[in-house]
Parts: structure tokens; sequence; C-alpha cells
């Protein structure tokens, strides 16, 4: 349940951004009227303050870093949730910086997935969120403030569960080669270098 959670939390702090702003509707009612947890209404209302996102034209791309997008989101999620926004932009930046990193060395080192590869990840995501209720409403709470359905949902972050795969597939395979010369490190310890050398090479 936390590994899920954690992807739906990541998936949605990739795609947030912009102001927070109260819409007029039944959906918001419910989401800022204390029938809703503060975590369903997190997530609907800085999904409802993203107006790229449900467009067609929003698309997701892992070797590019939008600043001031990052700004926005750490704006929108400070707002919401009461943290620092200065701390909240450092981690989204830092964290940006990293997978871009990590994703521009696993191209380089021909890491690909299949396509299905991505839905059998997404339908893993789907399966798990859906059998959690609190998974399950935080991840309606998202739909409601896109205004999209669940279908729309999951082929919109398609792109970013296959960046994640992709990330994934290249650091399981460094940790092997470092072990197979030797390595004797943790592998939190393995993971942690292995970012580092990313990020050293592709600044």
């Amino acid at each position: 349940m936390r590994k899920v959670k954690y992807i739906l939390v990541i998936a949605f702090l990739i795609i947030m951004s912009g102001k927070l702003d109260p819409v007029d509707s039944s959906a918001s009612n419910h989401y800022n009227e204390g029938s809703a947890s503060e975590e369903e209404n997190i997530f609907y209302n800085v999904a409802n303050s993203d107006e790229e996102f449900a467009t067609d034209e929003w698309t997701y791309d892992p070797t590019v870093i939008d600043e001031a997008r990052i700004e926005r989101k750490a704006e929108a999620y400070a707002k919401e949730t009461g943290k620092d926004v200065n701390e909240v932009k450092k981690s989204l930046l830092e964290s940006a910086e990293k997978n871009r990193a990590l994703y521009l060395a696993a191209m380089d080192a021909g890491v690909t997935v299949t396509e299905e590869e991505v839905t059998d990840s997404i339908n893993e995501v789907k399966e798990v969120t859906h059998s959690d209720e609190e998974a399950e409403k935080s991840l309606t709470a998202l739909l409601a403030g896109y205004k999209i359905t669940e279908e729309e949902y999951w082929e919109k972050t398609r792109p970013q569960y296959r960046a994640i795969l992709i990330i994934n597939k290249y650091i399981k395979n460094q940790m092997e080669e470092k072990k197979n010369e030797g390595a004797t490190n943790g592998d939190q310890e393995l993971v942690e270098e292995i970012s580092n050398e990313a990020l050293k090479n592709y600044e």
C-alpha cells in the first residue's frame, strides 16, 4: 500500500501546477467542507489548480526540467499543506534533476522497456489502489480535481510510468554490475552512488 500511494503521490507532484482556485461545484463542496479527509482535499485542490494536465497539449518529457512549472507546483503544494514553499521547491527540483540525469544515463546505456511492461506496471498499481480504501479515495479526489475519467488519467500518466520503469531498470542493472565488480555497499548506498554518478555526468 505504501509503495502504491508513493507512486500516486510522485505522479501527482510531477503534473500539478498553478494557483489554488476554489470551484463552485458539488465536488468542491465535498472536498472543501469537511466531508473529505485532509489528504483527499490536498489531492483534489492541487489537481484542480492544474489547467494544463487535462488538455491535449500537455505531455510529460523526462528530459526537460521546467523550473517555472516546478515553482508553481511548490507554491500550490505549500499553500495546501502549510509546508515551507522554498523547501518544497528545493525537494521537487532536486528530484527532477536526479530523475532527468538517471533517465539520460539509462538512454545512453540502451535501456528500454516494452509497452507490455508499462501496461503491466499500471495494471498492478490500479489493482492495488482499488483494493485499498484510502488509496482509492485519493485517486478519486485526483480525478475529480482534474475533471477527467480514470481511463484518461492512466493514459495521461503512461509516459511517467514508462520513465519510472526505465530508471528503475537502469538502477537495477548498475547495482548488479557494481556487485559483480565486488561492491560491498548496501543497496541504498549503491542507489545514491549511481544517482550521484548520473548527476555528475548529466548536469
